[in-house]
């Protein structure tokens, strides 16, 4: 609609951002509204965080574990050894189920429980750090980026997990394998 303004020379619409409302949005959160505008509602507005569930937590750590070695290896340009992504994954993820509330605040009755689940971890964040790793040489790690959308009175953030001269990786764990990035994770592109 802005280009639509443009060329109608019309002024541009300053929107007002409701108060309680947060700062910022983030790709996740607009990923939220999109498929859910209730859970946005109840996430952001009325401040309702869901139930931890495992893959959130295993995620958190498997990012967790790669950031630790790509973080080094900016200044190294060399991996970690993989026992030591190892034993990050397995210290963040016990460190993720603390924040979480504890192994009685997670819905372990799927996955096998604590154990199962971050014994799992472990093995593929090391076959990520055996397999992929060595083929990145990130430049940063983590890094806010900050984009202001014409008619948007909020900017949006996001911090992509890995930049390499010329691209940024968004590293993401699941069940299944995807051919092709799943839609719900276009907005973080």
């Amino acid at each position: 609609m802005s280009a639509l303004r443009e060329l109608l020379d019309l002024p541009p619409v300053e929107l007002d951002w409701p108060e309680g409302l947060p700062g910022h949005l983030s790709p996740s959160s607009l990923t939220l509204y999109a498929r859910c505008r209730e859970q946005w509602r109840q996430r952001y507005v009325l401040g309702r965080k869901e139930r931890p569930n495992v893959n959130m937590l295993w995620g958190s750590a498997d990012s967790r574990a790669a950031e630790h070695n790509y973080r080094q290896k900016i200044q190294t340009e060399k991996d970690v050894p993989v026992d030591e992504v190892r034993e990050q994954f397995a210290v963040s993820f016990d460190e993720s189920v603390e924040l979480a509330g504890g192994d009685s605040e997670v819905g372990w009755e799927k996955s096998g429980g604590h154990a199962q689940v971050k014994d799992r971890g472990v093995a593929l964040a090391a076959a990520y750090h055996l397999t992929a790793a060595p083929r990145v040489q990130p430049i940063a790690v983590e890094e806010r980026i900050e984009v202001n959308v014409p008619g948007v009175p909020v900017p949006v953030i996001g911090y992509p997990d890995v930049e390499t001269l010329g691209t940024l990786i968004e590293r993401k764990t699941s069940a299944r394998k995807f051919t092709t990035p799943a839609g719900n994770y276009l907005a973080q592109a």
